[in-house]
């Protein structure tokens, strides 16, 4: 949608971005082009300086993000995920199974790790590690850590919050996109003991395999087994509108072959996801937990009509959904 907001010339732009990137605390000039940051009001921009970048000029891009993110009642509300594959990732989250959410650019992979931790246990102690600060937790033992910004003597990176943050004993922790040598150490966290969520662009799991495993991460295979599941999002075009739904829900096995198990699959001509009729997670919260298949079954029935009463009610605010869950997991 074209604005009525314009520059009168080329210095009036580059004295705007400038001071843009003055506010989210960095330096931008001829030497140093390209900026990433966020600001003051958690809006985050990427800015291009001068004309080496681009052949039209400076640019800037701001992304606005909600005051209250969306909770798991609104992703259901709105179809990206289906109340199955939610009652699959609360089973999942809460009993420390380590996910990685794939997908392009502005597919809702942020949205959708932010959603997911509302399933965490309540008491549990969280470190979540960002470049620019996006998520917003509910729970009270939450450390939030983010890279400073500008280029501080310290040069502090995302690698270095992740190795640091393995020494904080954190139960549960959440990186909000991994793309450089943190992927690393993030896979040793989850090799560890470490329970992570993590975002991650690629389009597929056989891209996302390829792309962690060859240069520059080079993750050996080894260590991707020990992730558990690849959940991938995209954003599609269906009837000339625009929206964003989960694609695969897929397991992966322990070894060497990195074997896989596609539990839930999207089908655009339902716009609907299919249930596999088998889940590796679920046996492994059986035999961890004791329980039987019955009362298994039980459960996640209780969990799913937790889940469609609040739908049926309207009750999707991000503060509210958080307490509901947290009441059911707690049994207050």
């Amino acid at each position: 949608m074209e604005t009525d907001i314009f520059f009168e010339s080329e210095d009036e732009l580059d004295n705007a971005v400038t001071l843009f990137a003055q506010k989210a605390g960095k330096q931008i000039s001829l030497s140093s082009p390209i900026i990433d940051g966020t600001l003051p009001g958690g809006s985050r921009i990427q800015i291009t300086y001068g004309s080496s970048i681009s052949a039209r000029g400076t640019s800037f891009t701001i992304r606005k993000f909600k005051e209250v993110p969306y909770s798991v009642i609104d992703l259901i509300q709105n179809r990206t995920f289906t109340v199955d594959e939610m009652v699959y990732l609360w089973f999942a989250v809460e009993y420390n199974h380590s996910i990685l959410i794939i997908g392009g650019t502005a597919s809702g992979k942020t949205t959708t790790l932010n959603a997911l931790s509302q399933f965490i246990p309540p008491l549990s102690k969280i470190v979540t590690l960002e470049d620019t600060q996006e998520l917003m937790l509910c729970h009270g033992n939450w450390l939030p850590s983010v890279v400073p910004p500008g280029r501080s003597r310290e040069n502090i990176t995302l690698f270095d919050l992740v190795t640091a943050a393995m020494r904080q004993r954190p139960e549960y922790l959440i990186v909000g996109e991994v793309r450089g040598k943190e992927t690393s150490a993030l896979f040793q966290a989850i090799n560890t003991g470490h329970t992570s969520l993590s975002t991650f662009h690629a389009g597929n799991l056989r891209n996302a395999i390829n792309r962690l495993e060859n240069p520059p991460l080079s993750v050996p295979r080894a260590m991707i087994s020990s992730l558990d599941i690849i959940l991938t999002q995209k954003r599609i075009v269906k009837d000339g509108e625009q929206i964003r739904r989960i694609t695969d829900i897929e397991e992966i096995s322990d070894g060497i072959e990195l074997n896989t198990n596609k539990v839930f699959s999207y089908v655009e001509k339902d716009d609907n996801a299919v249930f596999s009729g088998f889940s590796e997670v679920y046996y492994d919260i059986l035999s961890h937990t004791g329980m039987t298949k019955d009362e298994f079954e039980a459960e996640a029935e209780r969990r799913r009509k937790l889940l469609l009463d609040m739908v049926e009610a309207g009750i999707s605010d991000f503060q509210t959904v958080s307490s509901v869950i947290s009441e059911y997991m707690t049994g207050e």
